[in-house]
Formats: C-alpha cells, structure tokens, sequence
C-alpha cells in the first residue's frame, strides 16, 4: 500500500575528494619569474616561473614561502601571485613553452578553483600526452570526471593511479565514491576497507563505507561504521542520522528514535531530524507524538512539504480513533502537494486517503485515480489498485499497526 517518505541528512558525496587539489587556498602562489636563491650556492634557483609555492609569511612586500621540497626563500611579493589569479601567467608561460607538461598540469589547478571541470580535463589529458607520469595526474582527472558525472572514466583514472604506485587511502576512497555512484556497492565497501587499513580514523571513508554496507542491506556493519563515525565526533549529526536510518531499514524503529533524538539533541533547529523522529515513532505507535515532531518540524521550517505529508497520512490512516482527524489531514495534505506544485505521488495518495476518512469517497477515487496515473511501476501501481478498489467500495484505509500492539 502507501509508504510515507523518510528523507535522512546526505549520505554520500556525489563527487570524489581526497588530495587532488589543494583547493582554494590563499597561501597558494605561482612564480611570475625565476626566483633565485643566492645564499645557496648548490641550488642558486629557487623556483623557476610557474612553479607552485605555499606562502609561510607575509610582512610588508616580503613572502616567505615553501616549495613543494620545502625549501624556503624570502620573496618580493610583486614576484608571485596567487594561485586562483594565475591563468593569464600559465596562458603566456604555455604559449612560450607549449611542450612542457607541468605547466598544463598546474593550469589544471586554476581551472579547478575557477570549477570548470572540462578545461581541467583538457590541460591534465595534454600533460599525460607530453609525457607527465605523476599519478596526481590520474587522481585530479578522475576527481573532474567524477564531478562531471562520468564515473566510468574517473573509476579508470582512479584505477590507473593505484596501478602506477599511488597507494595513499584517498584513491580507494575517491574510487570508491565514484562506484558507490554507479551502484557499486560491493567494490566500493571492498575499497574503503583497503583505504581505512591506512587510515583507520578516517571519518569520511567510515561514512561511506557505512553507505555501502546500508546499500548491501548490511545493516549491522553500516550501523558499526556510523558509530565508530559518532565515537570520533559526537557532534557528527549526519553519522547519527545515517544510523537511525540504519535502524529504521533493518525495522528497528526504537532504536531510530532515540538516534534521531540524539540529534535533534546536537541541533534542536533541524527540521529534518523531527521529521524522521516523528516517522519512527509512527512505527512504534507512539502516534501523539510523532504528531507534535511533524508539528515541530513544520514550525521550524514553514515550507517542509514531507512533514505536512507525513502529518497527513498519519491524521487519515492511522488505527487509532483517537489519532485520526480527517479535516486536518485533508489540510495537511493540500499544503504538501501545493509546496510540491502536485508532482509527488506521496501528497496525492495522503489526499486520497484524507478525504476516504471524511466519507468523501467520490473524490478520494477521484485523487487516487491521479496517483496512480503517475506511476509507472506496474508493481507498485497494483499495490495502488487495491486502495483505489477500498475507496470504490467507501471504505478508509488504515494502516496495520506495530506487532504486538
């Protein structure tokens, strides 16, 4: 029959992350020049133009800054400049060296900050064209294939990256990420095994081998990983609400709750977190009270069309008479399908089921009839059938409650 909707805090990424690029960081700055070195004898070039150097201090037109080899120089801050303003000194530096790889590699970087990905493809696949071996290459590459939403490609760069040695855990994870997009489930918990071998502490590879496990229908082992998550940040919201989501799969809706009322604990503010509290209640009949969490999450955030919807299926459905008030149900439920311009069948069929428990089974038909046009699955549409022909024989729906109660 009609399942209201459970939505929990985001579980995965939709794109890699790792070490492929260093991100947006103002102590990022490229050489305009040849920078000298004159008190090293050995190695009088500090770093040639184009190089890519992290600031250390900055003190009136002076920058101490670092190489990638860690080597420090005091520069003159004229002589430098920041990483996200250097395009026009890489188009100039190509356009005098048009063989040299690394330049298009760090151009690669700049695109990245300025976020446009295929530009970052094209100077990267330039670089590995010249010659460039470095595995970074494969990894920053996969990393704006991924964004792009070409997953195969990235899985292959990913892939070729730990092939040529770069065994550091952000591969397995950012490969990970990528199959877990794909509905790889199985790959991806496999990978982020190999990377937490590495890095057992790592919060986001926990996060989303926990996503795969939920996926696999592990749910003990996706329940595991979001705890270690919590233990490490008790503060993590998304770690304690992919668990009671967690519990909430496996048909555990007590434990759901009291995950869920940890984190309305750690943010009183969050909608959501009401939300799914007052959905688990549901399903341990605690049915007064997941009215007031549907309340309070509607009260929190005004235009919360999941919350006006559980509210009113619950209100029209629920087997308790002292729940049910089909009036207010039939408001709920006209407030969600408003918010959501009437594009979820979920407002459609609470609407259907609100008017059937005021006896107005003329339009419950009529609404049911409209939630079933716009399903597609002939599974699920015969599920929806059945309600249609409760409603044609004026009858309501209820639904069953929890085990033993």
């Amino acid at each position: 029959m009609i399942r209201t909707l459970l939505i929990v805090a985001v579980f995965a990424l939709p794109f890699a992350c790792g070490p492929a690029f260093a991100q947006d960081e103002p102590q990022q700055v490229v050489a305009r020049v040849k920078l000298n070195s004159p008190n090293n004898k050995e190695q009088p070039v500090f770093a040639e133009a184009g190089d890519i150097l992290m600031v250390v201090s900055l003190k009136d037109d002076v920058a101490l800054v670092q190489s990638p080899e860690g080597r420090r120089a005091n520069v003159r801050r004229q002589d430098v400049v920041e990483l996200s303003r250097s395009k026009p000194l890489y188009d100039q530096l190509i356009k005098e060296d048009p063989r040299n790889g690394g330049l298009y590699a760090s151009r690669a970087m700049v695109y990245s900050l300025l976020e446009d990905r295929q530009q970052v493809i094209a100077d990267l696949n330039i670089a590995i064209r010249l010659g460039l071996k470095t595995p970074s290459l494969w990894i920053n590459r996969g990393a704006a294939y991924a964004t792009l939403g070409e997953f195969d490609k990235a899985i292959a760069d990913y892939s070729a990256a730990i092939k040529a040695g770069y065994k550091h855990p952000s591969a397995y994870v950012n490969r990970a990420v990528a199959q877990l997009a794909k509905g790889e489930a199985k790959l991806a918990s496999d990978d982020l095994t190999l990377a937490l071998k590495e890095d057992p502490k790592n919060e986001f590879a926990l996060m989303q081998r926990g996503v795969a496990y939920q996926r696999q229908q592990q749910w003990d082992r996706a329940i595991a990983d979001f705890t270690a998550v919590f233990q490490l940040d008790d503060q993590n919201i998304e770690a304690i609400s992919s668990r009671g989501f967690t519990h909430y799969l496996k048909g555990d809706g007590k434990s759901a709750v009291a995950d869920f009322t940890t984190a309305i604990k750690i943010n009183p503010k969050s909608a959501l977190a009401y939300n799914n509290r007052g959905f688990n209640r549901q399903t341990i009949a605690q049915y007064q009270e997941a009215i007031a969490d549907f309340d309070k999450a509607i009260e929190l955030e005004p235009k919360y069309a999941l919350a006006y919807q559980n509210k009113a299926w619950l209100l029209a459905t629920c087997p308790d008479d002292n729940i049910r008030d089909g009036k207010t149900a039939i408001q709920a439920a006209m407030k969600a399908g408003e918010l959501r311009e009437w594009k979820a069948v979920t407002d459609i069929k609470s609407l259907a089921a609100a008017y059937a428990e005021v006896g107005d089974f003329d339009k419950a038909v009529q609404w049911q009839k409209k939630a079933i046009e716009m399903i597609e699955n002939e599974e699920a549409k015969s599920g929806e059938q059945e309600l249609l022909k409760l409603y044609q024989n004026k009858a309501p729906f209820r639904f069953s409650p929890p085990a033993g109660e």
